[in-house]
């Protein structure tokens, strides 16, 4: 039975308030709902059992999360593990990666004025995470979901999805990835989680009991203090768990 995998994503509480978690193991998840930070968006709320968390929606977020990549520039990070020289150029600076990956030009103002010591001289080193992610073609259209390894990743910049809203891009050697957002992609990136309504899916080796109330039904996982909702429509495929 394969390891399980430890996600990268962003420790939150139910004000939206950033914890300390940067991670958690993918057999202690209890379920994942929808989120709506902000009013042009939603994301994958999800509930384990060290904490609640979303996924990385910014390159401040990417940064705080992953402290072994540099942050060059407010649109740029890099991870220092693939970085095998920096030179300058004509219009400032080329990072040069390994594995023939594509170099990243610098301007020449940052050339002069980063500290790049903080690359060269970086001892951290990738943790052994994996990003939730769906796989982007050369248009940046989506074709896919995946597991991605975080030390796989050579750099992270911006991707627009629609009007005002970016979210993190992962660039690899020959491929690139944006984080994945919706509740469907976690569906097939968790494929053992079970959906219990629109916005609920479950992992059923956690759950203690559902019980039925007036207008709802109330799903409980065992010595936890958290609870979902079950839609009235799914109640026949899970009559086991009344008791």
């Amino acid at each position: 039975m394969p390891m399980p995998r430890n996600v990268f994503a962003i420790e939150v509480d139910l004000d939206g308030k950033v914890g300390n978690l940067y991670s958690f193991p993918e057999d202690l998840i209890l379920f994942i709902t929808t989120w709506k930070p902000k009013s042009n968006y939603q994301i994958p709320l999800i509930y384990t059992r060290i904490g609640i968390f979303t996924v990385a929606t910014t390159l401040e977020e990417c940064s705080f999360g992953l402290p072994n990549f540099v942050k060059i520039q407010n649109s740029l990070i890099i991870n220092p593990d693939h970085v095998v020289h920096i030179f300058e150029s004509q219009t400032g600076a080329q990072i040069k990666f390994d594995n023939s990956a594509p170099a990243i030009s610098i301007s020449d103002y940052k050339w002069r004025g980063f500290d790049w010591s903080l690359v060269l001289n970086k001892e951290e080193q990738s943790p052994d995470w994996f990003i939730p992610a769906v796989s982007l073609d050369r248009r940046d259209k989506a074709s896919g979901v995946c597991f991605v390894k975080v030390k796989d990743i050579y750099s992270i910049e911006d991707i627009k999805l629609k009007s005002n809203y970016y979210v993190p891009k992962f660039l690899g050697i020959s491929s690139s990835y944006s984080i994945a957002t919706t509740l469907q992609a976690f569906q097939e990136l968790f494929p053992k989680l079970v959906s219990m309504g629109k916005d609920s899916l479950v992992n059923l080796d956690e759950v203690e009991r559902a019980e039925k109330i007036p207008y709802d039904i109330i799903v409980y996982f065992k010595d936890s203090k958290h609870t979902t909702t079950m839609a009235k429509n799914k109640e026949k495929y899970f009559k086991f768990l009344f008791k």
